[in-house]
């Protein structure tokens, strides 16, 4: 995926610590070259098979557990090649990407499966939340990014007014062969959700190939199939949101994906005082919570979740996510209140 050099090392940092405490867990001691894998015995029955590469602007890890160290390793390979075919389709920040053509030129024919659905899926969740998830962003997030590259500070008022009238996925019209905006100056962004989408489709590979222990984690987003090979959860941690070098909390994960939103990372300013979480009804950096970690039965729902809540703000999020079966969340004030909802134990 091509990214300009400050937005690739803003995704590097985003959830940084979430992606480490899931690799760590294991007793790791170190994430090695991005493209290496390595294979081990872990018991009498299974190997550990482990490999990262750099995918969507961070490391992505794999880590199966499996009777048969080349089965383990055959499935690894196609899983990146999956992930590789889905970041092919879904990335805006490659020119050549369906989603960058339907950017530039308001409409496109002939639509993917793969995108037909992260799309359709993306107008379910804005509608479930009351328009709080909207992909359509891009034009504010655009004007807000290029009014801190040239003047070094924030857009004017009458500016994100006018960006605003370019926000609405209710003006996406979507078909199984098409998909068109009602505005030229219309865009799409879908790095709330696209994520989530590729690594579950991955985690598909590997159930595929009759995997059933393993953990692939992008940069935070993280889905496992199964227990660990000795029976035991996966432990994931959540980074500490105003203390980057400590744990908040940790949770055990068998069957499952979590992921985390949080304004602490990524900003447009050098000061840190304008965040990249931007109302789709506001036009402006989301105040409030600045973490939210969401668990759920797949790792697109987590992403869009977490993005979801944390622009709703605390007790609108807080509401809404008590709401949602089969869901959970952690929600962080910027008092440093705590928040669970449906949340597991510590551990």
């Amino acid at each position: 995926m091509k990214k300009e050099p400050l937005q690739a090392k803003q995704e590097m940092s985003r959830r940084h610590f979430l992606a480490l405490s899931g690799w760590l867990a294991l007793g790791a001691t170190t994430l090695g070259s991005p493209l290496a894998a390595a294979a081990a015995r872990f018991n009498e029955e299974l190997f550990q098979v482990t490999g990262g590469r750099m995918c969507m602007g961070t490391f992505v890890n794999m880590i199966i557990f499996d009777p048969s160290k080349d089965r383990a390793q055959e499935a690894m390979e196609k899983a990146f090649v999956e992930m590789k075919r889905n970041i092919d389709i879904l990335s805006c920040h490659d020119d050549s990407t369906p989603v960058s053509f339907l950017n530039q030129e308001g409409s496109l024919k002939d639509v993917s499966p793969e995108l037909f659905q992260v799309l359709n899926s993306s107008l379910q969740f804005h509608v479930t939340t009351a328009g709080a998830f909207d992909i359509t962003i891009k034009p504010v997030l655009d004007l807000y990014r290029a009014s801190f590259e040239k003047q070094q500070k924030p857009p004017e008022k009458v500016q994100v007014e006018e960006a605003l009238r370019y926000v609405g996925s209710d003006r996406i019209q979507l078909s199984e062969n098409r998909v068109s905006f009602r505005h030229e100056q219309m865009g799409i962004t879908l790095d709330g959700i696209a994520k989530g989408y590729i690594v579950d489709r991955s985690m598909d590979v590997l159930r595929s190939a009759g995997i059933k222990h393993a953990l692939i984690n992008a940069g935070g987003d993280i889905c496992v199939v199964g227990p660990k090979g000795d029976g035991n959860p996966w432990i994931i941690g959540v980074q500490d949101p105003v203390h980057a070098d400590k744990c908040l909390q940790t949770i055990e994960l068998t069957e499952g994906a979590v992921a985390t939103s949080g304004s602490y990372e990524v900003y447009f300013d050098r000061e840190k005082l304008y965040h990249h979480i931007i109302s789709p009804k506001a036009g402006m950096p989301v105040s409030g919570p600045i973490s939210v970690s969401v668990i759920a039965q797949n790792t697109m729902t987590a992403d869009a979740l977490s993005t979801s809540v944390f622009a709703m703000g605390v007790g609108q999020g807080t509401r809404f996510l008590k709401s949602v079966e089969g869901a959970g969340g952690l929600i962080v004030a910027a008092d440093q209140r705590q928040m669970s909802i449906n949340w597991p134990k510590k551990v």
